[in-house]
């Protein structure tokens, strides 16, 4: 195919055959005393999807984001309860997850007054044994009769005043940011906010007519113990997992 030519006649009456190419050669022609000039074609500049190195920098950001907010409220516990739910000691932690688990088991199975009154019983009963046993111990022995809780009885029992305070005082700050948050939402301050509280109170209904109070505190004391740990030992997994979630 032939290029097109342009009959370009300047001032001075001289008249030039500029040779232009097609639009897909980006080439401007000017006409100087039969000269062409040739411009290369300017670079596209290419906007592309951000890269697989951006992509997993936020994806373990925003899982870091999540992994943070949902472990806040273990990093805020006593140093006590960390070392409980982190299973440091797993004795110790064994002995406090099966007495809790098995108090929870006979409260959903009995009641909670039922289980209040049978351990006071029990504890009634072990004690009446114990001091029986040591008062014939001490008879045998032919020594005064004693009270084997003498011991525990000399100690004060008084509650430390700043503590009591210190728990009274963020119990009612904590008390009165729900009922001001409670208010909010009932009265439809936010359209948005009101229909999101609407539809947890539904589901929550929906669930405890399913199943009752106590087999769910059971799975949450159960995921209590489980998932500190097991968030401890898989924490790059876990995260990954959250950041593509969060995608």
């Amino acid at each position: 195919m032939s290029q097109p030519e342009m009959n370009v006649t300047d001032s001075s009456g001289d008249s030039d055959f500029v040779q232009v190419e097609a639009p897909e050669s980006h080439v401007a022609a000017t006409s100087t005393m039969g000269n062409v000039e040739e411009v290369e074609p300017p670079q596209e500049s290419v906007v592309g999807s951000p890269t697989k190195s951006g992509e997993e920098s936020n994806a373990s950001q925003s899982a870091g984001q999540c992994s943070t907010a949902c472990c806040s409220f273990v990093a805020n516990l006593p140093p006590c309860a960390n070392q409980l739910l982190y299973w440091r000691n797993p004795i110790q932690t064994g002995l406090t997850f099966g007495t809790l688990l098995a108090l929870a088991l006979l409260v959903r199975c009995n009641g909670l007054l039922s289980v209040v009154t049978l351990l006071a019983l029990s504890m009634l009963i072990v004690a009446f044994t114990y001091r029986t046993f040591c008062a014939v111990v001490q008879t045998f022995q032919k020594k005064p009769l004693e009270n084997p809780f003498n011991e525990y009885l000399a100690r004060p029992l008084v509650l430390p005043e700043d503590k009591v305070v210190g728990f009274v005082k963020c119990g009612v700050s904590r008390v009165t940011c729900a009922m001001v948050e409670l208010r909010r939402l009932l009265t439809v301050q936010s359209i948005p906010d009101s229909i999101r509280f609407g539809i947890i109170l539904y589901i929550v209904y929906t669930i405890t007519g399913i199943i009752s109070i106590w087999t769910i505190m059971i799975l949450d004391l159960i995921l209590l113990f489980t998932l500190p740990r097991l968030y401890e030992e898989k924490k790059v997994q876990i995260d990954r997992l959250l950041g593509q979630a969060k995608q």
